[in-house]
């Protein structure tokens, strides 16, 4: 659920767990930077698949990370981020109280600069991932 409404998706995360009599299905709408590659497995799968429909979440899902990054003052998206998911998948349009209070369920302050659309960030890292050679394996 963003302010300008855009049609975009974000990976996120999904636990099930069961006993002997029930199943319980958690989804957590927290967005990890990793999950990033998540459009571009997708938009390859589409292509492998001949399956168009796939493409078209394959550029929501890609879209979704674009928009974490512009959507940042520093311009880089953090590596854990929590959004507020639309109750409807179809039939999202923003609403800004249920914004601030899943962003005030979610930590004690809303933060001065939150942007709007993200609930937390649980890590303002950006984590570069590069690991330098290592010199016993390049002799």
């Amino acid at each position: 659920m963003l302010p300008n409404n855009d049609d975009i998706l974000f990976p996120g995360s999904l636990t099930v767990s069961s006993s002997s009599s029930d199943v319980t299905i958690y989804h957590d709408y927290q967005v990890q930077h990793l999950g990033c590659f998540t459009g571009g497995w997708v938009g390859i799968s589409s292509k492998i698949f001949n399956d168009p429909s796939e493409l078209r979440i394959a550029r929501k899902l890609t879209d979704g990370c674009i928009w974490g990054y512009k959507a940042n003052v520093n311009g880089i998206m953090p590596e854990i981020m929590h959004t507020v998911p639309c109750a409807d998948s179809e039939h999202c349009k923003w609403n800004a109280t249920k914004w601030r209070e899943e962003a005030q369920s979610r930590q004690d302050v809303v933060e001065e600069g939150l942007p709007q659309g993200i609930s937390k960030v649980d890590d303002k890292r950006y984590i570069l991932r590069y690991a330098p050679p290592n010199p016993r394996l390049h002799r």
